[in-house]
């Protein structure tokens, strides 16, 4: 009921809406009929519950460069440093942000171990809802 209202809500702040000039009340009747649809129900729920974070994933990158170390910065470095920064981008209320960190190879390997864990888990609950019969839903 509350998703019908707000959606119904979102809907009528549209041009669109406001042109079609749609009777609020009668939009939220007609939602909350559509959404008592099982299916429906459920998509529209796991819709929700997609985007119910504080921060959403939205692209990784990882950087790897040389840094030249200088004794003396009007002579030839020394030697070089290879560095990696691995470039995180995500969504945080509506904005688009980018956090950076540098990473070590143990840090690399630590994190490669985490999202192998992590899409092992993913493989074990997806056929645990399977053999339930319950459907899954997953993030995009």
């Amino acid at each position: 009921q509350r998703l019908s209202a707000d959606v119904a809500k979102s809907l009528m702040s549209t041009t669109e809406a406001k042109d079609a000039q749609l009777d609020p009340q009668k939009l939220e009747l007609r939602l909350k009929t559509l959404l008592e649809v099982e299916s429906l129900s459920y998509a529209a729920k796991a819709t929700s519950l997609r985007g119910d974070f504080s921060c959403i994933f939205c692209d990784a990158k990882v950087i790897t460069d040389l840094r030249p170390v200088f004794g003396k910065a009007e002579e030839r470095p020394l030697g070089a440093l290879i560095t990696n920064i691995l470039k995180l981008e995500y969504h945080e209320h509506g904005d688009h942000k980018e956090l950076y960190f540098a990473l070590s190879l143990d840090d690399i390997a630590s994190l490669k171990k985490a999202l192998e864990r992590a899409e092992t888990k993913n493989a074990s609950l997806s056929e645990f809802l399977r053999s339930s019969g319950l459907p899954a839903t997953e993030l995009e």
